[in-house]
């Protein structure tokens, strides 16, 4: 950090460390930065102008103030300032207000008891210096990588956090994230919701238009995750810290070992630039289990703003991740529709896959999240079949043929696949589940 960022630092801290009124302000400016005069006066009058109350949860977001004020800059750059040593005054830091049942955490210190680690550990997992992208021995970083191949599409990569980082994430998740509410028009990685529910938004309708975005953790705004954390009341430097530990920057190493099927051209060439682009800066990694909550929390305005739109069209909406769905019974401008879509995904920092918008009317078949919904939500026949035909083979042969040499595994799959089916239609669970039982495990 540059002498300024510090002495405008400790401006900060003497301006939050008593009462928050001129004079009083101005006597503890110059104590701390050994240099008063008409500049600290003007500078005094301004963070008193644009604070009109203390702001005792955001001492970074009033040292930034500070040290891009112009009458600081100048006399900073005239040397007027020469051989600073800036005192730090104590302050106790607060939280903003708190509207939801959140841990009251109004410091560093604060947090990592909250979270069970030392000071020093808070600071290096939540790579706040990004050292993540830069150290090149893989015991060194937080999270094991792994590029999916996906043939002519787009590769996706999957980024696990370590055990230690994802155990702090998952008590961030269930201590705070958890605590704060999402829009109703969304449904995936939310208490009570889930794809069925999504998919029972649109049953019955005469239209049913389904848009994707593209790489939606990784286009999520970091700074509206930030502005979770401060919405919920943490001061500026806590916030930065939680975001810290539920955000990451792409090693380049692994950038360049992106696997692509074919060469880029036209839009591929463009789909892959964001990707790399929104894989170098911070975001949301896909493997933290703190990336859904944030991602719904965040893409608020972009379900309020959608969800108004259908609601003036006569239409209905719901978000799944990042599955966005309209339908209704009048029919449909999807040309009007689509742009608007892609303009508001737009403003909110997101891209439509344009390659993936599907408009299904009633007489064919309508799918939403593998769930057809043209009468009731229901399993497709295909997929019905398949299930059933594997669990054919599984009785006749033994599941040790089909297991890829790992049976429990196998099993946990069929289960699993049988209670969504059973879900949609428990007349087909139960013959499925009757067919699961036959065979010898």
């Amino acid at each position: 950090m540059s002498l300024r960022k510090t002495v405008a630092g400790a401006l900060a801290q003497a301006f939050l460390a008593g009462p928050w009124e001129f004079g009083a302000m101005l006597a503890r400016g110059d104590f701390a930065s050994h240099a008063g005069g008409k500049w600290l006066r003007e500078l005094t009058f301004e963070v008193l102008r644009c604070f009109p109350r203390p702001p005792l949860h955001a001492l970074e977001e009033l040292a930034d103030f500070i040290d891009v004020n112009a009458s600081f800059r100048e006399t900073w750059s005239e040397r007027k300032m020469p051989h600073v040593v800036p005192r730090f005054l104590p302050f106790e830091p607060q939280m903003g207000g708190r509207r939801w049942d959140v841990p009251e955490l109004a410091t560093h210190h604060a947090l990592s008891s909250w979270l069970g680690i030392t000071d020093e550990e808070l600071q290096w997992l939540a790579d706040r210096r990004g050292l993540e992208r830069v150290v090149g021995e893989e015991p060194l970083r937080h999270y094991r990588r792994q590029w999916i191949d996906r043939g002519a599409r787009q590769p996706r990569l999957l980024e696990a956090p370590k055990p230690r980082l994802k155990a702090l994430q998952r008590r961030v998740l269930d201590g705070i994230l958890s605590k704060l509410p999402v829009h109703d028009a969304a449904h995936g990685f939310v208490a009570g919701r889930s794809a069925t529910t999504h998919a029972r938004v649109h049953v019955g309708r005469a239209w049913v238009v389904r848009f994707d975005l593209e790489a939606f953790f990784t286009h999520v705004s970091v700074a509206r995750s930030l502005g979770v954390f401060t919405a919920a009341g943490y001061p500026w430097g806590v916030s930065r810290s939680l975001l810290g530990l539920c955000t990451t920057r792409t090693p380049e190493s692994v950038l360049r070992a992106a696997p692509y099927a074919q060469p880029p051209t036209g839009e591929s060439l463009s789909q892959r630039f964001f990707l790399q682009r929104s894989l170098a800066s911070w975001h949301l990694p896909q493997g933290a289990p703190t990336s859904p909550a944030l991602a719904n929390l965040t893409s608020f305005s972009l379900d309020a703003r959608l969800q108004g739109y259908a609601e003036a069209s006569g239409f209905s909406y719901s978000r799944y991740a990042d599955d966005l769905v309209f339908s209704g019974d009048t029919k449909l401008r999807v040309g009007t529709l689509a742009a608007f879509v892609r303009t508001v995904a737009k403003d909110e920092g997101f891209r439509v896959n344009e390659g993936k918008t599907r408009v299904m009317r009633a007489h064919r078949r309508q799918e939403v999240t593998g769930v057809v919904v043209n009468v009731k939500p229901n399993v497709g026949r295909h997929e019905f079949d398949l299930l059933k035909a594997q669990l054919h083979r599984c009785r006749r042969d033994g599941p040790a043929p089909h297991a890829e040499g790992d049976v429990a595994r196998l099993k946990a799959h069929l289960q699993g696949q049988i209670a969504w089916v059973a879900q949609l239609s428990p007349a087909r669970g139960a013959k499925l589940r009757q067919a699961f039982d036959a065979i010898e495990w």
